[in-house]
């Protein structure tokens, strides 16, 4: 195959991968296509209508489908959008102040838990309770250890689980 004939044949190619949607069939009856050829036109425009189809509002030619059907609705899908862009960082900026609020009462409760363990433990030493004392001191740091390895092991598989949804 010549140089000149082979440009001719990809300046053809070319030309019809811009053709319009509706003319698909045309490309699958022409038969100075090869099937090759037929083949990366239409895995061409498989791939644009995938990537598109993905994403909060549909592709510009959908959206002006839509409009010239109804008018008007084309501003109505956007602002639907952006409305629901809105409710969800609305509902993620509460959720994040209510873990906030959690892990603050938790550590009040935490704290609380280890004063008064280790105040028992204290007076139970002064009154000569070594063996309840110890006991007591014991179990209040063992307990107090224990959350807070499973609270960062916790902390570590939901970060996990979210660098993975992302």
């Amino acid at each position: 195959m010549s140089d000149e004939s082979k440009k001719s044949e990809d300046r053809d190619n070319g030309e019809l991968v811009e053709r319009p949607l509706e003319s698909i069939d045309e490309i699958l009856e022409d038969e100075t296509i090869d099937q090759s050829t037929k083949i990366s036109i239409l895995l061409g425009r498989i791939n644009k209508s995938i990537t598109f189809s993905s994403g909060p509002i549909p592709h510009p030619t959908i959206l002006k489908g839509y409009e010239e059907v109804l008018p008007g609705s084309a501003d109505r899908i956007l602002s639907m959008t952006e409305k629901e862009g809105e409710h969800r960082r609305k509902i993620e900026t509460e959720l994040v102040k209510n873990d906030n609020i959690r892990s603050y009462l938790g550590q009040i409760a935490g704290f609380t838990i280890a004063i008064v363990g280790l105040g028992g433990s204290i007076y139970l030493g002064i009154n000569d309770k070594v063996w309840a004392s110890g006991i007591m001191s014991a179990g209040t740091l063992t307990v107090l250890v224990t959350v807070f390895v499973t609270g960062d092991k916790e902390r570590r598989i939901q970060s996990e689980q979210d660098d993975q949804d992302k």
